[in-house]
């Protein structure tokens, strides 16, 4: 049986939800509860990437959402460095919330975890925790104003 990859064409491990210190320490998830944030991250796929490795590709249709477990990584917008994300933290939010092609590229600086979820996770998630959704939607929005 094939891997399940990502839009980039990423192969993804099995869920594994098994980082259990990032469900509390993720600035986004933090103001659920427990529960909440096992529910969200069950949802998710866990995704193990060496540095270098490019995770969202700008100018591709993305259609994933990612929460960085471990590590640290790089978005660039056409070959700037615009951000560093770290652990904890999330990117991929505009493609997948407004359909649009990715707005930069991010590449892992280190081995890196992430938890990805797609699309049709993450409108589920973000209908059952407006908080959540809230959250994410800001960030979204801060983002594409930083690149327009």
């Amino acid at each position: 049986m094939d891997a399940q990859r990502t839009s980039e064409g990423i192969p993804m491990a099995a869920n594994q939800s098994t980082i259990e210190h990032t469900a509390t320490s993720a600035p986004a998830l933090s103001s659920l509860s427990r529960s909440a944030q096992r529910k969200i991250r069950n949802q998710m796929a866990t995704l193990e990437l060496p540095a270098g490795e490019v995770v969202a590709e700008q100018g591709q249709h993305g259609h994933e959402f990612f929460l960085l477990v471990d590590g640290t990584v790089e978005v660039r917008r056409d070959g700037d460095v615009l951000a560093t994300i770290n652990e904890g933290e999330f990117f991929g939010e505009i493609s997948a919330l407004t359909n649009q092609r990715r707005t930069a590229t991010v590449v892992a600086t280190e081995d890196i975890t992430v938890e990805v979820m797609n699309r049709r996770q993450l409108a589920t998630v973000l209908d059952l925790w407006p908080d959540l959704a809230a959250t994410v939607k800001a960030a979204a929005q801060e983002r594409l104003a930083a690149v327009s």
